[in-house]
This record gives structure tokens, C-alpha cells and sequence, in this order.
């Protein structure tokens, strides 16, 4: 099968959505011709694409100020004020993103059998959506449309758009084949209208891995790993009570809100270190070398961090706090060594990226 998927970010660019790109076309390509686009920078995709057989091609260039896999953005006075004020409004800078797909699907599309979209940002999608209408008028078939969705657009609690997109959403909705999320509470995120496209295809994972064995630390050592959101995913209350705790402790944060921690520098002082993302196969190692593991659990239902599937690969103990409150005497129990209330681990059978990968081509051939 000819497949081609599209997304804004790719590696080396670490976030979840760069990732499910990338190891749904590795795991697709052992089988099926798969093409790759996203907004890529000047890195040298050569190695990748002589490893995994992935054609790997670049959206364009960025003129509003986005990222590319390099983490290189043009940063003009002008992509600036407008973000700072009316960018929220007008889903600036991710909304070129739908000029940068249109132009290269209407271009390719007949070179496919399979269009796999994936969001965020959602702008991925209506760029597709803007293609597949063109050649409708025309009267030309357009090859299966999947559309994948990490987080809900309208229904995105963290970050919901301005109430007059969602036409746009209704419009996508109508125009794509399939829309698949990765956990059936997200089912609740989107218009009824939809509800008979959706189907769930959790992330995807590689889960050959061998971290050797577990030799524990001299002093108590922890992780986090994630995005922080204020009383959303906030971890305020559980740093403001470890510094209250006198014993010697190691708490590693790997984040892209830096800044978010410099008040708790000031409270943790040595005890609190700040790493920004790294590759997910080093985190990986870092982790499975900690006493726990530290998730903040959603305060939203419709979206469930993919990092639970990373903490379980790494095989140690996970404290579970949320951002409203925290069990000291619990918080008390991990610093001791005692993981006997650490949450329970999740099946990550379901993740394994060979039937995720199986999933998606599943789904095009029902069609």
C-alpha cells in the first residue's frame, strides 16, 4: 500500500505528536511504501531514511514563526505582536499550518492509496480537508482519509478555541473517513455527528527494551516528565510539600516549561533539577534507574497522558498525585521506599506499535 502521513512535527522536534509520526511510519514501512511529510529543518534525514526505508519530505518553510524539526522558528516583530494578541484568536502561528499541507497533498494525493493526518495541531487536518474538497469538485477520487487526534479540538479542556471554529471542526468531520483517538473517554470531545468515524488506536510503542536490573539510589530519587499546566497538570502542592521535608532527595523534572520551576528553584534549591526534553529512549534509561516515578493525573477525563506508557516500560514505581490535592502520608511512604499505595500498573500490550500500525491499515482496507 502507498501510504503518506502528515503532521507538523517529526525528530529530532521531541512531543508525543512527533513521535506517533514517527513510529507509525517506521512500523509501516517494514511492509507498505510510506512518505512522510512535516516541517522540517536542516537536519540530515539521509541515516533515518537509509534505516527505515521512510521517504521523508519537508512541508516548505515556516513564514508565520513555527517550529521546524529543529526547534528553528523565523521570529519576525510581526509573528510576535500578532501572537502575544490576537494569536489565540486566530489560532496563530499553527493555522499556516493548513495553507503547508494543502499545498503539498493537492499535489500528491493521487500518488496514494492511504492519507494518515495527524494534529495537533488540528490545522494538519483542514489542510487535507481543504485538498480532498478540490478534488471532489473536480469529480477525482481521493484515497482514504484518516484523520489521528492526540487531544480534541472544540472539546479540549486545557486549551479550548474560539467558539466560532467549530464549523470548522463540523465541516472536517463530515469530510474525513475516520477519526481515531487514543482513548475511548476522548469519545465525549466530539459532535455527534462524528461519533460512527471514531474508532481508538491507543500510541504507539516500541516495547523491546532491557534496562538491566534495578540497583536503587543512595538518597531518595524521583521523576516527573511532561508538560505543566496551572491547576490543570500542576504540580504546586506536591513541591511546596516536599519542601517542608528535610531529608536529602533527588527530584529530576524533564520538561518543556522551564521557566514554569524557577519559584520552586528558590524552595527545593539543589534537591529540584530542571532538564528540558530529551530523547525518549535516554528519558527511558533515566527512568528506569529512579526509585519512582511521579504522574500528575489529568483533572480532565477526555485526555490521558502518554507518559504512563513510558513510566510502565521503565518498570519502577509511580506516585500518582493530582493537582488540587495530594496524600502526604502517601507522598511520606515513597520517600521512605515504600511503594505499596504506588498506582497500578497499566496493559501496555494494547500500545505494542506493530498492532497500532495493524490498526490503521485495518481500517483503510474496511473502507
Amino acid at each position: 500500500m502507498r501510504v503518506l502521513l502528515v503532521g507538523a512535527y517529526f525528530p529530532p522536534f521531541q512531543t508525543p505528536r512527533a513521535f506517533r509520526l514517527y513510529e507509525l511510519a517506521k512500523e509501516l514501512a517494514k511492509t507498505n511504501s510510506v512518505t512522510v511529510y512535516a516541517l522540517l529543518g536542516d537536519y540530515d534525514y539521509s541515516p533515518m531514511q537509509n534505516d527505515t526505508g521512510i521517504i521523508i519530505k519537508s512541508l516548505g518553510k515556516s513564514k508565520y514563526g513555527n517550529e521546524d524539526s529543529t526547534k528553528k522558528k523565523k521570529r519576525t516583530l510581526i509573528n510576535l505582536f500578532i501572537s502575544h494578541t490576537i494569536g489565540k484568536w486566530l489560532l496563530f502561528p499553527t493555522i499556516e499550518f493548513k495553507h503547508l499541507v494543502y499545498n503539498v497533498i493537492k499535489r500528491d494525493y493521487r500518488n496514494y492509496d492511504l492519507i494518515i493526518s495527524i494534529a495537533y495541531p488540528h490545522p494538519v487536518h483542514w489542510g487535507v480537508m481543504k485538498a480532498k474538497k478540490e478534488a471532489l469538485k473536480k469529480g477525482v477520487s481521493f484515497p482514504t482519509w484518516i484523520s489521528d487526534c492526540g487531544d480534541p479540538f472544540m472539546g479540549n479542556v486545557f486549551a479550548p478555541p474560539p467558539f466560532y471554529f467549530k464549523s470548522v471542526e463540523k465541516e472536517w468531520g463530515r469530510m474525513t473517513d475516520y477519526i481515531t483517538i487514543p482513548i475511548e473517554e476522548a469519545r465525549k470531545a466530539y459532535f455527534d455527528e462524528v461519533q460512527d468515524k471514531i474508532y481508538i488506536i491507543p500510541q504507539g510503542f516500541n516495547l523491546d527494551y532491557d534496562f538491566g536490573v534495578y540497583r536503587g539510589n543512595s538518597i531518595p530519587t524521583f521523576v516527573f516528565a511532561g508538560s505543566t499546566t496551572r491547576n490543570l497538570r500542576d504540580p504546586d502542592k506536591f513541591i511546596k510539600y516536599l519542601a517542608t521535608k528535610s531529608i536529602p532527595f533527588k527530584f529530576l523534572v524533564y520538561t518543556r516549561d522551564i521557566k514554569f520551576y524557577d519559584e520552586y528553584k528558590i524552595l527545593l534549591g539543589d534537591k529540584l533539577s530542571v532538564h528540558p526534553f530529551i530523547s525518549r529512549e535516554e528519558l527511558l534509561r533515566i527512568m528506569s534507574k529512579a526509585d519512582f516515578l511521579v504522574n500528575i493525573a489529568n483533572e480532565s477525563s477526555v485526555q490521558k497522558p502518554s507518559k504512563l506508557i513510558d513510566y510502565t516500560i521503565a518498570g519502577r514505581p509511580i506516585l500518582e498525585i493530582t493537582s488540587s490535592s495530594i496524600d502526604e502520608s502517601i507522598v511520606d511512604e515513597f520517600l521512605s521506599g515504600d511503594y505499596s499505595h504506588a498506582r497500578t500498573p497499566i496493559d501496555i500490550s494494547e500500545y505494542d506499535i506493530k498492532n497500532v500500525a495493524k490498526a490503521f491499515l485495518n481500517l483503510s482496507k474496511s473502507n
